[in-house]
């Protein structure tokens, strides 16, 4: 049992908006069996921006079954600067995946736990492979290829370098080469174009709410096939 003194402490602090001390009361009540305390606390602190509050929240909501609600908290938890931390989302996040019908984001995912050493990874990933391969090897991708690079822009410029982009059915995924995975739902895009003022043929700039990636593509011809599979499957999302 915890100490009521600590906890009136944590609880105090916690209404005055420590998300930190929210966090800690959080994990307290989920020790003394008040999940809906843990649930309550655990979400005032990753709807503030604390992943490691995300993490517990998605953890707490998928093993509950409720995945759907799990995956985007999963899905912040997973850009966590912890290595480790981010491994655990990113598993969490491949099973709530493959459990929404997801295969292709879900394996890579999974991919990334199982590389990682995950045991519950890897035993997801091979049921996520035995399922395709029964239903005769069916997947969500529709184009994969290598791009010469591609430039983040969220406030500021981010260059992810040389990168391989997948358009499956639902998303664009974004591999750059230091392993990192940028995803972006088709339904989010609002615009794909190439800037006038922009002086290279090769490059194509999607948009998405208040982010926008400008992908320089090997050649115009890529740039140009690239635009009309990402616009068709944009129109059948």
């Amino acid at each position: 049992m915890s100490s009521w003194g600590e906890e009136k402490r944590l609880r105090k602090a916690a209404k005055s908006g420590d998300v930190d001390a929210a966090l800690d009361l959080a994990d307290m009540l989920k020790d003394d069996g008040d999940t809906a305390g843990a649930e309550y606390w655990f979400r005032f602190a990753a709807t503030r921006g604390h992943l490691d509050a995300a993490a517990c929240l998605g953890t707490m909501l998928c093993l509950r079954g409720e995945v759907e609600e799990a995956e985007p908290w999963l899905r912040k938890a997973a850009t966590s600067d912890d290595p480790q931390a981010a491994q655990e989302a990113a598993t969490l996040l491949g099973m709530c995946l493959y459990d929404l019908g997801e295969l292709d984001e879900a394996e890579q995912w999974l991919t990334m736990g199982a590389d990682a050493g995950d045991d519950m990874a890897a035993e997801y990933l091979d049921k996520l492979r035995k399922d395709r391969d029964r239903a005769g090897g069916g997947s969500d991708v529709l184009q994969n290829f290598d791009v010469d690079s591609v430039m983040f822009y969220d406030g500021s410029g981010h260059r992810l370098g040389p990168s391989v982009c997948t358009l499956t059915r639902t998303r664009l995924l974004i591999e750059d080469y230091r392993g990192g995975l940028s995803q972006i739902l088709l339904r989010d895009i609002n615009g794909v174009s190439t800037p006038g003022r922009i002086a290279s043929p090769k490059m194509l700039r999607i948009t998405a709410g208040r982010v926008a990636y400008d992908i320089y593509c090997v050649s115009e011809d890529q740039k140009y096939q690239f635009e009309a599979w990402l616009s068709e499957a944009i129109r059948a999302a």
